[in-house]
């Protein structure tokens, strides 16, 4: 039934906004080549796979990348000119996330995970050319001064070290009338969720912590509902001492947040606990997410990509990086915010080291492995034409939603074409 509204829901929302229908991105006048991603990570197009395409004589900078309405900063293997034999477009890609989904409820704040897409994990990408170069955006491969270096070594950065439930949907608010009967709308509780909690059960977690003990005091947030009529204590210890605690009674929800001192991470695990407490033999209670937000060194843990984000710096950064995954070949540093490709310096055994430039914002940071193994290949586009219906001369009388299924017969007849004609 919540799928057979989404239509009708997510037009209503948009309307009510303005009349924006997040199709704003497109140009009528353009093809576009569409493909899917639904795993987060470095991603390639390659120079044949665009020559099946019947593009490969494009020039690089008039390539442009698109995903959810906005533009991906991409990074060409030849800055300007056609791709050579062997050459690429890279990009840092995205799996769907949650954020679209806002829209689905008619109060955003019900929506307590936006790590996870209520409706699908694959999200559509589109390339198309844009011969406005100026509008194209590009991740620049930039200078890596670490010989010329005077800055120190950053010494910490704040990290977010999360549990993001995906165990399954919760249908959220209820009128028990015998049975529970939901809202055909998106409603509060109703969100991706691990497994209930009953009464007076606890939810037990542990996380690796890679701390910096001089820096400020960490900070622990969770997104909560009740799942069941009652009343009912949401208590969190942090390596068994207590940082927070409140009633979220009934079905409501809650954002709670804590103070957690560095002493309670200095054994490098956080054990976290999540007890729901209530006077019943029956309960439940339900976490959408949590987030443990800590001063971190850059020790990145043995991963081949690590994203991270560091606040602006005038005088830029300098990074020194161990325990990172890269092979055999030194390893990129994507600044996405400001459009920048750094090769890292790799001359240090175990070390990863990087020289950013000052940067007026905050940043948001991918470092990334090049080994062959990390690497995820696009190798199927297809071609897209989309139609301006606010043309009035490609508007219809009406329109048939339907499937592919219905618009065959075992005799060959094609119903819904023999309808539309009848219309």
């Amino acid at each position: 039934m919540k799928r057979f509204l989404l239509f009708i829901l997510l037009s209503a929302s948009l309307i009510a906004q303005g009349q924006t229908y997040n199709n704003e991105w497109i140009d009528y006048n353009k093809t576009y080549y569409k493909f899917s991603v639904g795993t987060t990570g470095l991603h390639r197009i390659s120079q044949a796979t665009l020559n099946s395409l019947g593009i490969a004589g494009t020039p690089a900078e008039q390539f442009q990348l698109w995903r959810n309405g906005k533009q991906v900063p991409i990074y060409t293997s030849t800055a300007s000119g056609p791709l050579a034999s062997g050459g690429y477009i890279e990009f840092w890609g995205l799996r769907n996330d949650g954020y679209p989904d806002r829209e689905l409820y008619r109060n955003q704040d019900y929506k307590l995970i936006d790590k996870h897409s209520m409706i699908t994990d694959t999200v559509a990408f589109f390339l198309t050319i844009n011969p406005n170069t100026a509008q194209n955006l590009r991740l620049v491969t930039t200078a890596n001064n670490v010989a010329g270096n005077v800055l120190p070594a950053e010494p910490y950065f704040m990290y977010t070290e999360g549990k993001y439930c995906h165990d399954y949907i919760n249908p959220g608010f209820y009128i028990d009338a015998g049975e529970y009967v939901h809202s055909s709308t998106f409603d509060r509780g109703e969100n991706f969720i691990c497994y209930d909690i009953g009464a007076n059960a606890t939810f037990t977690q542990y996380h690796n912590v890679f701390l910096y003990s001089g820096g400020p005091a960490a900070t622990f947030k969770l997104n909560v509902a009740g799942n069941a009529i009652n009343i009912r204590n949401i208590r969190v210890k942090i390596n068994g001492d207590s940082i927070l605690g409140q009633n979220v009674d009934f079905l409501n929800y809650a954002r709670l947040q804590g103070t957690v001192p560095l002493s309670l991470l200095g054994s490098g695990t956080a054990q976290v606990e999540i007890k729901n407490t209530t006077p019943g033999t029956y309960d439940r209670m339900v976490i959408s997410q949590y987030e443990l937000i800590y001063p971190r060194v850059f020790n990145f843990d043995g991963q081949k990509n690590f994203e991270f984000s560091l606040p602006a710096n005038p005088a830029g950064n300098y990074l020194q990086i161990t325990s990172f995954n890269y092979g055999s070949t030194a390893p990129i540093l994507y600044d996405l915010t400001n459009g920048k490709r750094y090769v890292a310096n790799i001359a240090t055994p175990g070390q990863v080291r990087v020289v950013l430039e000052p940067s007026a914002v905050e940043r948001q940071l991918v470092l990334v492995s090049q080994d062959a193994s990390n690497l995820r290949n696009v190798t199927s586009l297809a071609t897209r034409n989309f139609i301006d219906y606010s043309n009035t001369l490609l508007q219809g009388d009406y329109v048939i939603i339907s499937d592919p299924v219905l618009n065959s017969t075992a005799g060959g007849a094609h119903p819904l074409d023999e309808y539309a004609a009848y219309r």
